[in-house]
């Protein structure tokens, strides 16, 4: 009988101890998950970076360029959900002036470099004086205009016929903006000008002119010659 009661105490003894070692394993187990928790670090959401354009029209369209308009309040109470679009060709530099043409009219703007009074002209007479402000549609279209963002407007340009006479056209444009935007006492401006007019004559021997199609003379660009000019002899 007395060894009946031992057996019972220490089966209740080893009852007992196993309980606690049981808790203290999943207090440990807690701990440790809640550890774990604590050093996953944080990771910020990736957004992506949206580039900024480095010029102000809103869109191209075959050198004709659209700077957005902002709605008045007028036109918000009216209901108007979408502003339109003022549209410019840009026809180049001629005596220092810059030269902007409005799409729809005969009107145009220029200004000097740096610009401070925008002048719109009509049949070579002046017509209105704005002054100068970049905020402004016409601001900033002259903005792009001298920082060189425009290119210029020819109506009647044809593509190059071949692959080594766009390499010439391309090759000629680089030539004569480093001409025309070097220092005059730069060599290196020296030798783009004597390039570029070396390429000139490559390209009239391939059939094309300079300013045979423009309205201005400062519109003046290269395209394939009318069907009655020949291209320049090889010698």
């Amino acid at each position: 009988m007395k060894a009946l009661w031992l057996s019972v105490a220490c089966l209740a003894l080893v009852s007992c101890g196993n309980k606690p070692a049981d808790q203290s394993s999943e207090t440990r187990a807690s701990s440790a998950s809640v550890e774990q928790t604590a050093t996953v670090p944080t990771q910020m959401p990736v957004v992506a970076e949206v580039p900024v354009p480095d010029h102000n029209y809103s869109a191209n369209e075959d050198g004709i360029y659209l700077y957005a308009q902002t709605l008045s309040p007028a036109q918000r109470e009216a209901g108007v959900a979408a502003a339109g679009f003022v549209a410019f060709k840009y026809l180049g530099v001629k005596d220092g002036l810059h030269y902007l043409q409005d799409e729809n009219s005969m009107v145009m703007a220029t200004c000097a470099n740096p610009c401070t009074i925008i002048r719109q002209t009509l049949n070579g007479q002046v017509v209105n004086r704005i002054q100068y402000n970049s905020q402004t549609i016409i601001g900033a279209a002259f903005d792009d205009a001298i920082n060189g963002k425009l290119n210029l407007y020819t109506q009647f340009k044809e593509p190059a016929s071949s692959g080594a006479d766009k390499a010439l056209l391309t090759q000629y444009a680089d030539l004569n903006e480093k001409c025309r935007g070097g220092s005059g006492d730069d060599p290196k401006t020296m030798q783009a000008c004597d390039q570029r007019d070396a390429l000139s004559d490559k390209l009239e021997k391939a059939g094309y002119c300079y300013g045979e199609f423009a309205e201005y003379g400062f519109q003046s660009s290269w395209a394939k010659c009318s069907a009655d000019k020949k291209p320049k002899p090889e010698f």
